[in-house]
């Protein structure tokens, strides 16, 4: 239920129609990769933890060799500019080590007028402030990069995206914001 929320919030900042691309990366389990097959969308993911996605394969095995195992900057150079209509990245961003050549190869894979959907920790939430050095979100070893709302728009105008806006969080957790971004 959480993925279809998910995935419906994302699809909205697209145009409808056929024979739509969609890409979730760090695809976990295939949950929205599941949400975007019930939406007639050709999916792709990616994920490190190949164990994860297995499940999913194993379900959709006409899909399988459209999930990749690797990480993201070596998976976008096997796709074409402006290939996706949509891509998603939720709880991801921070793992990226540069993150501003991802995003930029985001922006290269995604079609003029596709949307990138991102959820990530918000350097600027009240529980960062207030917990300061206890903030669940810093995880050195996991999250290497962090943002809040303010420098992430910023952040990703330099990667070439032209409209930023910034939501709420699916659900809080950790002090989360949601982005779109549109090429």
């Amino acid at each position: 239920q959480r993925a279809r929320g998910i995935f419906n919030f994302s699809k909205q900042y697209i145009e409808p129609g056929k024979d739509k691309k969609y890409l979730d990366i760090g695809c976990n389990k295939g949950f929205l990769l599941n949400a975007g097959i019930e939406e007639n969308f050709d999916v792709h993911g990616v994920e490190l933890v190949t164990v994860l996605v297995k499940p999913f394969c194993n379900t959709f095995p006409e899909y399988s060799q459209q999930v990749y195992s690797d990480k993201f900057c070596d998976v976008a150079q096997r796709f074409n500019a402006e290939y996706f209509d949509l891509i998603t990245a939720i709880d991801v961003v921070e793992h990226f080590e540069d993150p501003l050549a991802d995003l930029k190869e985001v922006h290269r894979i995604l079609k003029s007028n596709g949307a990138f959907v991102i959820q990530t920790p918000d350097i600027d939430c009240d529980q960062a402030r207030t917990m300061s050095c206890n903030w669940g979100a810093l995880k050195p070893l996991e999250h290497l990069h962090l943002f809040g709302g303010k420098n992430f728009v910023e952040f990703a105008k330099q990667a070439g995206f032209r409209e930023v806006t910034i939501h709420d969080a699916f659900e809080e957790a950790d002090g989360n914001f949601v982005a779109v971004l549109k090429k």
